[in-house]
């Protein structure tokens, strides 16, 4: 989606490059964006517990011994099974060594990169057949990641692009990059007469009520993104100074 104002490229007052906000498929966005969150949170959650029932019970056993390592943990996961690691820890009760066999599973098709070549959608519903959720639960989640109402906050749903069979996409707000004003044209006519090997063209203009949603989205994003220390810091050092020299000149 082009950021530069057309007032702007009409004057031409954007320099050499023009502007514009990163546009994925609503399966892509589900896949590679919120799965992927989703899953770096079942991992943090299950390898913390994990990690912490364990030391919780090799403490008793020596007061000094040091927490495993997120890797050593996973290691050990995948030469000896979540169960034999329970039964050679030694928790008690049944109730615990479910616990602890849970997260260790849940933890480990978290962290599971390599056995799952169509990302990570598909590993996060292996966490919640893991987990026992029904599909009425699964796709309550997945509708809900698309709920303009409940989705990330860096994120907007927008409907289908002219072309495109796709059923909806998402815009990105924090992918913001740069083309070359030359590198991009009308039409993609206008890109294969003119005979470039790469670039873009223009395949629709979003409707005013869009364009305002995203541009009031982006905004308000931005809007909290806080200054470094050291800058407010300067700006407070400013502003005292300035109010001591007209307190000064207005006392003469």
């Amino acid at each position: 989606m082009l950021l530069t104002a057309d007032c702007d490229i009409d004057k031409r007052k954007f320099g050499e490059y023009l502007n514009y906000l990163g546009i994925v498929t609503a399966a892509e966005y589900l896949d590679k964006v919120w799965a992927a969150a989703e899953i770096v949170r079942i991992r943090s959650a299950n390898e913390n517990k994990a990690i912490n029932m364990i030391h919780s019970v090799d403490r008793t056993r020596d007061p000094s011994v040091q927490k495993l390592q997120p890797a050593e943990l996973l290691e050990w996961i995948r030469l000896d099974g979540p169960e034999l690691i329970t039964r050679s820890v030694g928790i008690s009760g049944k109730r615990k060594a479910k616990e602890l066999i849970l997260a260790l599973e849940l933890f480990e098709l978290a962290a599971d990169d390599k056995n799952f070549t169509s990302g990570s959608l598909a590993r996060l519903r292996k966490c919640w057949t893991r987990l026992g959720r029904k599909s009425s639960e699964t796709k309550g989640s997945l509708r809900a990641a698309l709920n303009s109402r409940q989705m990330r906050s860096d994120c907007v749903l927008v409907p289908p692009l002219p072309g495109e069979s796709e059923l909806a996409f998402v815009v990105l707000l924090r992918d913001i990059r740069q083309i070359r004003e030359e590198e991009v044209f009308p039409s993609d006519l206008d890109l294969r007469i003119a005979g470039a090997s790469a670039g873009m063209f223009r395949v629709g203009r979003f409707s005013d009520t869009i364009r305002h949603a995203i541009a009031q989205s982006f905004g308000s994003l931005y809007s909290r993104i806080g200054m470094t220390q050291e800058f407010e810091e300067g700006c407070d050092e400013a502003a005292e100074l300035l109010a001591e020299l007209l307190d000064e000149e207005q006392g003469r």
